[in-house]
């Protein structure tokens, strides 16, 4: 009898099979704990919605990189790849930074972006958009589209971790956030 079990990867570095007893064990590399975001991506749930495509993936539009404001744990989606030039700057409370230079592709069309301000990895796809729509609902400012409020307790950031600001864009009917990232 064989039987296929999922291993953390450095154990499976060590054994590529296992055998106890009459039982013949494969151990197979398990996955991260969190893969990188799918793209494309619909707008989330809730309210507002969030448009994720933006946030998460990137978007190309005339030929201009837009979007792309959060990596959870860290991966980059298929649709970003960093060039010789990407840098990674620190920006306000730890966690939070800026990416400059990097490549983003939509529907075969590649640009760079030059800058983008990044929500901490370790914040996941759910921890952003909750912590996104908490700024709305919470905001103490809105200008037009324009929207700025508190992350909230799902996205924190810095040591001690805490709420951090995030500033926002409405669609024109103002129901979608088509872009949000922390302010800094």
């Amino acid at each position: 009898m064989k039987k296929t079990f999922a291993l953390n990867p450095a154990r499976a570095a060590l054994a590529g099979l296992a055998v106890i007893g009459s039982l013949a064990f494969t151990l197979v590399p398990m996955a991260s704990a969190e893969a990188a975001v799918q793209c494309p991506q619909p707008n989330s749930g809730g309210a507002p919605a969030v448009n994720q495509q933006h946030v998460f993936c990137g978007e190309v539009a005339n030929n201009r990189a837009k979007g792309f404001h959060s990596r959870p744990a860290g991966q980059l989606p298929a649709t970003v790849a960093f060039t010789a030039a990407t840098t990674n700057t620190p920006q306000g409370p730890a966690g939070i930074y800026v990416l400059r230079s990097f490549n983003i592709t939509q529907h075969g069309v590649t640009a760079t972006k030059s800058i983008s301000t990044m929500f901490p990895d370790s914040c996941s796809q759910a921890n952003v958009v909750a912590a996104i729509q908490n700024a709305y609902n919470n905001r103490t400012a809105l200008n037009g589209t324009q929207f700025r409020g508190p992350s909230g307790a799902s996205c924190q950031a810095g040591t001690p971790a805490a709420s951090f600001n995030i500033v926002g864009y409405m669609d024109a009917t103002g129901t979608v956030v088509t872009t949000a990232y922390p302010d800094y």
